[in-house]
């Protein structure tokens, strides 16, 4: 914290003496962003751009629950496919299952379209299938990961 302005010191020089003894201290040494054009220079001001960056930065989601986990069991099912363990397959299925049931359990809306988005994930050739009747993941049968 800085001491209060002198009352005989113009506001421009006392400020201007900070800073000088903070460049001197190394205040704005190695500060991030140093050295590099600032960012969105050229672009239209945009009110909402902090907002936006926020949303990137903590990738924040703003989809439903119910496409959220959509995209969760998408991504989840590309990741097993890739497993050769298959306890580690059964155990991420079954946490993935949970998952299902939760928001099966709490969400009313979803996507209309399920039953062709099972179909078009089935035709892959994954180590897990959706099923339709309980949209849980689970092994086909003799499938070994």
């Amino acid at each position: 914290m800085t001491e209060r302005k002198p009352s005989g010191t113009s506001w421009e020089t006392w400020i201007e003496a900070q800073i000088r003894v903070a460049m001197e201290e190394g205040a704005f040494d190695n500060l991030p962003g140093a050295g590099k054009p600032l960012p969105n220079l050229g672009q239209e001001y945009d009110p909402l751009w902090w907002v936006k960056q926020l949303v990137r930065r903590e990738q924040i989601s703003f989809l439903p629950p119910s496409l959220e986990l959509l995209r969760k069991v998408e991504k989840e099912l590309a990741t097993i496919e890739k497993l050769h363990d298959e306890a580690t397959v059964r155990h991420r299925i079954a946490v993935l299952n949970v998952e299902i049931a939760k928001v099966n359990a709490t969400v009313v809306e979803g996507p209309a379209d399920m039953p062709r988005h099972a179909r078009r994930r089935s035709g892959r050739g994954a180590v897990a299938a959706v099923s339709l009747r309980q949209f849980s993941v689970e092994l086909p049968a003799g499938r070994r990961p």
